[in-house]
């Protein structure tokens, strides 16, 4: 006896099919009438998103939005904004209901779960199921859920690598220079950094390297410990004990404290610069050579090609922390619809095809094919860049920020050395051990202003602390200072409701 198939199972099953097909998706009425998408009235879609605009954005949207009128009738408006500025930029947008349609969205920037307690987000579940069937089927649901507040996805997951290995990345020519290629092999932790630091930085003293200034630039990327404290406004819970999930304030930890030490240390030595950067600053200064190692950043497979081609020189990365994968990982790179959109149908059906349309996706991340870029081997999907350039740091659009757009496994590979990169970075996200508080998402409605209050002290006091520059303070009275000032603004009562939420999930989920 047959089962009658529901009305959302329906549209999922005939979207994939269609997606499969390669026929262009449409809304829901669209899709179960055959409508064209020169039916569906012309649309103009913005979309956010960080980084500097490339040379050739302007012919890179041109040719997008060929595709785009063909599929959906639709076009957008591809607006990068430089990191340092996309923060604020965001906020001011979003506050003054300023019309957009898309944009970029996550843990650490134009933040997620602030942007969901403002309402600047649409719900995406319907929207989702409706019109991106392909892109719903290409992840479970228990991955979905780690995108929803308070029952709701508000962020479309960009497939990537979820967990985020730590450690440094140094040019090869120092290895070479140096004779450091044994040292750096058998590194295992941060403890063994300050020998090699030493050792850089008398290279840099020497004058050898006129360019050189600093041993290294660190950021606040860098953990110390096992420990899921994400988006928990100054709080942790340990991330190895199953059985103990009990929240308490990460300052006080043993673990902040040697963090805070270390970073002093090597802020005392002149390993460091003594004053804080933003936005693209210090990995600008680390393609101008002004630094031999970044301690900071995702160490991820095929790693080092990127960078390389990011920064127009060799690079070695090395692992030096491996993390457990929290559901801020998981929703580290996010792309939302604004609440203000006056198409969020369409703005999903862009989606669709961002995320299951391999021409549309290495589009807006690699460019135009003859322009940009050309086959090295179709067969395995590598590409060089296109003639006149010999490298992509030559190359008029490089945004190399492929996560940023959709699902990076996606995405062709730019050497013969990120074979089976994709593989590789599966094996990673389903291996990963679990944070113990991996699907829970904290709801700080009840306790936005202290939160707010707690998020501004973590950037304006805990990062310097985290950094070592702490100067006149030393980390012992620094840190001090930092939690009497999580205290006067109510990181106790911030506590009590993560506690309380966090109880109340694990018997949810028991």
């Amino acid at each position: 006896m047959s089962q009658k198939m529901s009305r959302r199972s329906f549209i999922r099953a005939a979207g994939a099919a269609a997606a499969a097909a390669g026929v262009g998706l449409t809304p829901m009425a669209g899709l179960l009438s055959r409508v064209s998408a020169q039916d569906l009235p012309f649309v103009t879609l913005r979309w956010i998103y960080g980084g500097q605009p490339p040379e050739d954005l302007q012919a890179v949207q041109d040719a997008l939005n060929v595709i785009l009128k063909e599929r959906i009738n639709a076009e957008v408006i591809m607006e990068a904004t430089d990191w340092g500025a996309f923060n604020d930029k965001m906020a001011l947008i979003n506050a003054g209901g300023e019309v957009y349609d898309i944009a970029y969205t996550a843990s650490w920037i134009n933040n997620y779960y602030s942007n969901v307690n403002n309402e600047y987000l649409a719900p995406l579940d319907d929207l989702l199921l409706e019109h991106a069937p392909g892109l719903w089927d290409s992840m479970p649901e228990t991955t979905w859920n780690a995108a929803r507040i308070r029952g709701s996805i508000y962020g479309v997951i960009n497939q990537q690598i979820f967990p985020r290995p730590q450690g440094f990345t140094i040019k090869r020519e120092i290895i070479d220079k140096l004779d450091l290629g044994a040292t750096i092999d058998n590194m295992t932790s941060y403890d063994e950094l300050t020998s090699l630091l030493q050792t850089v930085k008398d290279y840099v003293d020497s004058g050898e390297d006129p360019n050189l200034e600093y041993a290294a630039y660190l950021s606040f990327g860098v953990t110390i410990g096992t420990w899921d404290n994400e988006n928990l406004y100054g709080l942790a819970v340990k991330g190895d004990d199953f059985d103990f999930r009990q929240a308490v304030i990460f300052s006080g930890t043993e673990d902040f404290r040697q963090r805070a030490e270390m970073a002093y240390a090597w802020s005392q030595a002149g390993f460091l610069p003594p004053d804080r950067l933003s936005g693209d600053e210090p990995r600008a200064n680390f393609r101008a050579g002004k630094y031999a190692m970044m301690i900071s950043g995702t160490i991820k497979p095929g790693g080092e090609v990127e960078n390389e081609a990011l920064l127009g020189f060799p690079v070695r990365d090395k692992i030096l922390y491996n993390p457990i994968l929290t559901t801020p990982a998981v929703t580290a790179t996010l792309t939302g619809i604004s609440s203000n959109s006056p198409n969020p149908e369409r703005a999903m059906m862009v989606l669709e095809l961002m995320n299951t349309n391999k021409e549309v996706y290495n589009l807006f991340c690699k460019g135009i094919q003859g322009t940009h870029w050309e086959w090295e081997d179709e067969t395995i999907e590598l590409i060089r860049p296109a003639a006149p350039a010999t490298t992509w740091a030559e190359v008029k659009y490089n945004p190399n920020t492929d996560w940023q757009f959709g699902n990076q496994f996606n995405a062709y590979i730019i050497d013969r050395a990120q074979v089976g990169v994709w593989e590789a970075t599966y094996d990673l996200n389903t291996q990963t051990p679990p944070s113990p508080l991996l699907g829970f998402t904290f709801d700080a409605a009840n306790v936005q202003t202290e939160a707010a209050a707690l998020t501004s002290l973590g950037t304006e006091y805990g990062e310097p602390l985290a950094n070592g520059i702490v100067d006149p303070d030393d980390p012992e009275r620094g840190i001090a200072a930092f939690q009497q000032r999580e205290k006067d603004a109510g990181i106790d009562r911030v506590l009590a409701e993560a506690q309380r939420q966090i109880d109340e999930w694990v018997a949810a989920n028991a």
